[in-house]
C-alpha cells in the first residue's frame, strides 16, 4: 500500500479516535430532521473550537485540544458543504452565504497560535457563527413544524450548551471575561437544566432515550460541582472542560435518536 494511503487511513483512525461523540464522519442529508441535527451541531462546533483554543492558551491538555480543534473545523466545512447540498430554502441559502466570510476568519483565527487577544476577537467572531447557525436551525424547524424537529432542536442545543459553559468558564479563568460572559454562567445552567427536564418529559422518549438522559442528568450534576465557587478562587478548568464532553457524547447520541425516531 502506498505510503500516502497509510498516512491518509492511519489519520481517519485518529479521527474517529479523538472525536467519536460529534459525528466525524458526518453523512450526506437524506431528511430535514437530519438537517437540523448537523445544523445544531455547527452551532456547537464553533463553541467548542472557541473552548480548545482556550485550553492550548492556558497551557491545559494542549495535544487532546489541538487534535479536538482541528477535528471541528474539518466537521464543521463538511457539514457546511452537507446543509448547502440539501437546502432549497431560500433563507437557508441566504443564510449559509452570510455565514462563509465570517466562517472564513474564524478558521483562520482558530488556527492561529493562542493570544489572549486574539481568543477574544475568536470569540466574538463564534458568537457570530452561532447567531447564524440559530437562524439556520429555527428556519429548518418551522420548514418541518413537528414535535420531532422541535426535540432534534432542543437536545441538539444541549450539545452547545455544554461547550459555551466551559468556554464561559476557560475566558473567567485566563481572566479575559467581559460582563456579558460572566453573566452568561448563570444563564446556561438555567438554560440547560430547564431543557433537560423538558426533554426527560417527552412523549417521543424511548426507553433508550430516557436511559441515556437520566446519564446526562448524573453528569450535569457533577458538573455543577465542578463549576464551584469562580469568585473565591477555586477554580477547577480541566473538570469542567471534560465534564461538557461527557455531556456532549450523550446529548450528541440522544439528538441522533431523537432525529431517526
Amino acid at each position: 500500500m502506498p505510503e500516502k494511503i497509510i498516512q491518509n487511513s492511519r489519520a481517519l483512525w485518529l479521527l474517529l479516535l479523538i472525536f467519536p461523540m460529534t459525528g466525524a464522519l458526518a453523512q450526506p442529508i437524506g431528511d430535514l430532521n437530519e438537517a437540523i441535527n448537523q445544523a445544531g451541531r455547527q452551532r456547537m462546533l464553533g463553541q467548542r473550537i472557541v473552548k480548545d483554543y482556550l485550553l492550548i492558551g492556558q497551557n491545559l491538555k494542549v495535544n487532546a485540544a489541538r487534535k479536538q480543534l482541528q477535528a471541528s473545523i474539518d466537521l464543521y466545512q463538511h457539514q457546511h458543504d452537507n446543509i448547502k447540498a440539501f437546502s432549497s430554502n431560500p433563507l437557508v441559502s441566504y443564510t449559509l452565504k452570510e455565514i462563509d466570510p465570517v466562517w472564513s476568519k474564524f478558521k483562520a483565527l482558530a488556527s492561529s497560535k493562542p493570544e489572549k487577544s486574539q481568543a477574544i476577537q475568536l470569540n466574538k467572531l463564534g458568537e457570530q457563527l452561532l447567531d447564524l447557525n440559530q437562524l439556520l436551525v429555527i428556519s429548518m424547524r418551522d420548514e418541518a413544524n413537528t414535535e420531532q424537529a422541535k426535540m432534534v432542536n432542543m437536545a441538539g442545543r444541549q450539545r452547545m450548551l455544554s461547550q459555551r459553559l466551559a468556554k464561559a468558564y476557560l475566558m473567567l479563568n485566563w481572566n479575559i471575561a467581559d460582563a456579558r460572559c460572566k453573566r452568561s454562567l448563570n444563564s446556561i445552567q438555567s438554560e440547560f437544566s430547564n431543557a433537560l427536564q423538558q426533554l426527560s418529559t417527552s412523549e417521543l422518549n424511548t426507553p433508550e432515550i430516557t436511559r441515556a438522559l437520566q446519564k446526562v442528568s448524573s453528569h450535569w450534576k457533577m458538573l455543577e460541582l465542578s463549576l464551584g465557587d469562580l469568585e473565591g478562587g477555586k477554580r477547577a478548568p480541566l473538570a469542567v472542560a471534560n465534564g461538557s464532553d461527557r455531556i456532549l457524547k450523550e446529548m450528541n447520541r440522544i439528538t441522533g435518536m431523537y432525529a431517526a425516531l
